[in-house]
């Protein structure tokens, strides 16, 4: 489905470098040696946020890189899209950090990319260029203070000169150690091109300048004037050298240059099919019939940008291909016929000339952000405190959204809400006027006068009519209705949207990077970002933070979308990256972000930051290095038997019997992925972990974001060195697997490695393909001592057991069950089960554990199951006694099945922390479902039968949570059954409430009920 977008929304596009250099620098450079040390928040969505400004291949087009406004740096693979890395350079407020220029090398290893400079002056515009390793992510070196920020980085084909292009301050030429050969600072430069042999810029006013670069030193030819040409954006030189071709940002043609005769050649896309807009960039393919390709603002009237191609000779009708909604900001051959592009939507793909001649995407990476461009003319909408908050994706096929940040609920497609109000355009009219996409509009009978390039894209008025803000491309702006500016505020995307709260001192805005965020308009605090708000716009994870870095997110997942960046040092670049789901044991709160805008008088408290502060001013995580790795033909005997541990006796990655190993140079992950011979069944991985002064607790396996194994250090081999070694077995069931590791400090924050993809063997596992549905179902009613009986945990137990085996799904071959009620499920009971489960469970299977009877948290607020032969009611007995955290975490890690559902039918007889769970479903991967009850609630029951929470498992089991769809999945069983409780509850006059996590990364829907309706 096509976003209707109006041009002014994308004519910007073609311009985005220039245009970001142009923006205003008031109070924003960073004078000094230093980059500031104060950790910044980004979005990490693997894809970017903000427009891309760069793009590069190899030369097989198997790895694509992408810079952008949002301050990354990221590699992709080429062939299928999938995210690799991604690379952040000191950054800092407003644009500081943003990527303008990017470029890989020819052989693939380094990146040179240039970013507006920390250590920048007033002009704003000077630049750095950083050279980064791209398979390590070091920065290797940086040139500082050019003579601006580069709008264009190439290399030469041979890779030992590059050139850079910095707009109205010229060029320059260096060696691939950075030595500079050749100068001119004196004319504008707009685009330049280099083969091995040539150098050529053009200027502003279409001069062509040429450079020889065979002999000892550059030397210059005589230049050539394009004639009736427009301003030029982009030059690429054909891969023989003898053609230039020039495209323009004010025109719609593509002008082509035969650098022997000086003869022009214009090219215009010619369909009528096409609406008006320029061809901005251009690029040429390799191989022995090269295609000439360009694109822009092109667009199809369906509102998508093309990339147009031209055949070799370039006779005949171009052929276009709509491959965004938004400008084309970067074009680069990729592969011997192919070409890369990228878009300010944003987005990249892989172009191939199709089966009938035309083209076709080969591979296409878009954002997951949500594009709010003319978002007032959808409806952007906020309840009268400022709690409730309506916007929708530019996508006609989306949905409107609606979060709710009291209750952390965003809703799809919802009813109508009364209490929503849009902002009054009539009454914003009467006093704002010549606004929208201007630089000067009038205030009050006042003219406001903003810095060029710095466009008005959304307006409000505050309920008294006394103040006014602005959203526009750089800035959220505070008016008096009289036109005196009260306060601004640097953003590093677009005001799309903005809508003052009427009864709170409140904006909310809805910014370019797909966020919605809250600031204050308390005199004392204007403009200060209270509280964010990010929603994917496919499966609609979301992920809600506070300014002092507290944060919820969706019911499947969502903390691995935000983060922090530290910088590095001047002579050390490399910054320090910490994501929120690191962090979950510290900074996951959702009471804490449900009342952020309530209580005024700990804004100030929220603001100062200190939290994050304090945490990177100590953190210094453990050091991880993979060794190696070895093919197993067969899975050991001991694995099979006693989970997936194996001692690490050896100090290296040692071949055994039936094994190939390989070890991997200082940790280094192939970024394609590990291929593995024929015949593997399992794969053996040896990690090295260092304390580095800031503790070392538990190192958990991951693999395609589930948890299978989790070690204690103090259990684990260590060497002369302190250094502990750590070895998995990993079944590979015929498939491809990504596997990493975590390792955390004594705070409780994780580090990880980067994940290795192991590739497959063709040939189908050695198994009979039969999955089994797993069900171990735990009910304590008879507890001893002082610890007080239960009546219905038994029966909740035993009713999902009994439920599933009615209505497991047509999926799996059979129900194997495992249960224990009462005086069978002592410590060493549920224990002994988990342990002969994991012998048996492999990972084509599902495994749904249900655990009903006594639950506390700990002093660390960590989740403990009461077993039944605890008699003791002390805290310190029940950890001991009880199964906690780590001994459950431990247990169900060396589950091979991809497939795993925790329940945690909770009673408690003192307070209860649903944070303990929550971070049990971020550590495991699993699915995690579960419910605090009171003791008095547990034995009221819900109908006499079971307990609320079983009998909303039974009754979405059943067939209530199917949605109408013919299987119920672990998804939609844990989001209807944490809806249903609290509404069951009420019922019968109690408050309870449900959590429900599905933390992986890669998270499966497996199927766990027919989707039927029953009683």
């Amino acid at each position: 489905m096509h976003r209707l977008l109006p041009r002014s929304l994308i004519a910007l596009g073609a311009m985005l470098v220039p245009a970001l250099l142009a923006a205003p620098g008031d109070g924003h450079a960073q004078n000094g040696l230093e980059p500031i040390r104060t950790p910044f928040p980004m979005i990490d969505a693997e894809m970017h946020v903000g427009p891309i400004t760069g793009i590069a291949t190899d030369p097989d087009g198997t790895l694509v890189v992408t810079g952008s406004t949002d301050k990354s740096i990221r590699l992709f693979d080429g062939q299928d899209g999938r995210f690799i890395q991604k690379y952040v350079l000191p950054l800092g407020d407003g644009l500081i950090g943003a990527i303008t220029a990017l470029a890989l090398s020819p052989d693939s290893e380094r990146i040179l990319a240039a970013t507006v400079s920390f250590d920048t002056s007033d002009r704003f515009d000077e630049g750095s260029l950083y050279l980064i390793d791209v398979a390590s992510g070091e920065t290797l070196g940086r040139i500082r203070q050019l003579p601006g920020a580069p709008t264009q980085i190439r290399f030469a084909p041979d890779g030992n000169r590059f050139a850079m292009a910095f707009g109205a301050r010229g060029f320059e030429l260096r060696s691939d150690k950075g030595k500079r050969l050749l100068q001119d600072i004196a004319q504008p430069v707009a685009a330049l091109a280099i083969s091995d042999s040539l150098l050529v810029t053009l200027s502003d006013r279409a001069v062509v300048r040429l450079f020889d670069l065979r002999g000892a030193k550059p030397q210059e030819l005589e230049p050539i004037r394009i004639r009736d040409a427009g301003l030029p954006f982009s030059a690429a030189l054909s891969p023989d050298g003898k053609n230039l071709a020039v495209g323009y940002a004010d025109r719609g043609f593509v002008d082509v240059l035969d650098l022997d005769s000086r003869r022009k050649r214009r090219l215009t896309p010619s369909a009528a099919s096409l609406t008006e807009g320029n061809l901005a960039l251009v690029a040429w393919t390799d191989g022995d019939s090269p295609r000439l390709v360009a694109g822009g603002t092109v667009q199809t009237e369906g509102h998508e940008n093309v990339i147009v191609s031209w055949d070799a000779d370039l006779d005949g009708a171009p052929t276009p291909l709509a491959v965004s909604t938004d400008a084309i900001t970067g074009l680069v051959p990729a592969g011997s016929e192919g070409i890369a592009y990228a878009s300010a939507d944003p987005s990249w793909g892989r172009i191939e000339r199709a089966a009938d001649g035309g083209l076709r995407l080969a591979a296409q990476r878009t954002g997951e952000r949500l594009d709010f461009r003319e978002l007032p003319s959808r409806g952007f909408a906020v309840s009268s405190d400022g709690q409730r908050v309506q916007f929708s994706d530019a996508d006609p096929a989306s949905p409107v959204l609606r979060f709710d940040l009291a209750t952390l609920e965003l809703e799809a497609g919802p009813a109508a809400d009364p209490g929503l109000i849009e902002p009054d355009e009539a009454k914003l009219g009467k006093l704002l006027k010549e606004w929208r996409y201007r630089t000067a509009p009038k205030l009050g009978g006042r003219r406001l006068s903003l810095p060029p390039g710095e466009r008005v894209l959304s307006a409000n008025l505050a309920s008294d009519g006394r103040s006014v803000v602005l959203g526009t491309d750089f800035r959220l702006r505070l008016y008096e209705a009289s036109g005196q500016e009260i306060a601004s505020r640097r953003l590093t995307s677009a005001a799309w949207a903005v809508a003052v709260v009427p009864d709170r001192p409140l904006v909310v805005a809805a910014l370019g990077d797909g966020t919605i965020r809250w600031y204050s308009l308390r005199p004392d605090l204007p403009l200060a970002e209270l509280a964010s708000l990010f929603v994917t716009n496919g499966d609609r994870r979301w992920v809600a933070w506070t300014a002092d870095s507290l944060f919820a997110h969706s019911d499947f997942g969502g903390q691995e979308l935000v983060g922090y960046q530290q910088n590095g040092t001047a002579k050390a670049p490399t910054g320090t990256w910490l994501g929120l789901e690191q962090t979950y044991r510290l900074f996951h709160d959702p009471e804490a972000v449900s009342s952020v805008l309530v209580d005024e008088g700990r804004w100030s408290e929220i603001l100062a930051r200190e939290r994050v502060d304090e945490l990177f001013a100590r953190l210094t995580l453990p050091d991880l290095v993979v060794q190696g790795w070895c093919a197993l033909r067969e899975m050991p005997k001991e694995v099979a038997t006693r989970g997936l541990a194996r001692p690490a006796a050896s100090t290296t990655v040692v071949a055994e019997a039936g094994e190939t190993c390989s070890t991997l140079r200082d940790g280094e992950t192939p970024a394609g992925g590990i291929p593995l011979p024929a015949g593997t069944q399992a794969i053996r991985l040896r990690l090295l972990v260092e304390d580095q002064g800031g503790g070392l607790g538990v190192v958990d396996t991951i693999v395609d974001g589930r948890n299978l194994g989790r070690v204690d250090p103090a259990e684990a081999s260590r060497a002369g060195d302190g250094k502990v070694r750590v070895e998995r077995v990993i079944p590979l069931a015929g498939r491809a697997i990504s596997v990493s590791f975590r390792a955390y400090d004594g705070a409780g924050v994780f580090t990880a490695t980067s994940p290795i993809r192991f590739l497959a063997p063709a040939e189908p596992a050695a198994d009979d393909g039969r999955q089994v549905l797993h069900v171990v179902s735990v009910g304590i009613d008879a507890y001893g001592g002082r610890v007080n009986p239960l009546r219905y945990a038994v029966a909740d137990a035993r009713t999902f057991a009994e439920s599933l085996r009615e209505v497991a799904p047509s999926t799996y071959d059979m129900v194997e069950p495992t249960v224990l009620y009462d005086q069978d499920a002592t410590r060493e009971g549920v224990v002994q089960a988990l342990q002969e489960l994991a012998g048996r469970v492999r990972p084509a299977d599902a495994v749904m554990i249900y655990l009903a009877g006594h639950g506390v948290t700990d002093q660390n607020g960590r989740y403990v199951f009461v077993t039944s032969n605890v008699t003791s009611a002390e805290p310190s007995r029940l950890a001991e006694e009880g199964i906690d955290h780590e001994t459950l975490l431990k247990l169900l890690s060396d589950l091979a099945a991809s497939n795993v559902f925790v329940l945690l039918d909770t009673c408690y007889a003192g307070a209860f922390d649903l944070k303990g769970p929550a971070d049990f479903a971020n550590e495991s991967g699993y699915f995690v479902l579960t419910a605090s009850t009171s003791l008095q609630e547990a034995l009221d029951s819900y109908d006499q039968k079971n307990g609320v929470f079983a009998f909303a498992v039974h009754q979405g089991l059943m067939g209530a949570a199917a949605a109408g769809e013919d299987e119920i999945d672990a998804l939609q069983l844990g989001v209807f059954v944490r809806r249903t409780v609290p509404k069951l509850a009420a019922e019968r006059n109690h408050r309870q409430s449900a959590v429900f996590k599905a933390a992986g990364g890669d998270f499966k829907e497996f199927p766990v009920a027919q989707g039927r309706r029953g009683d």
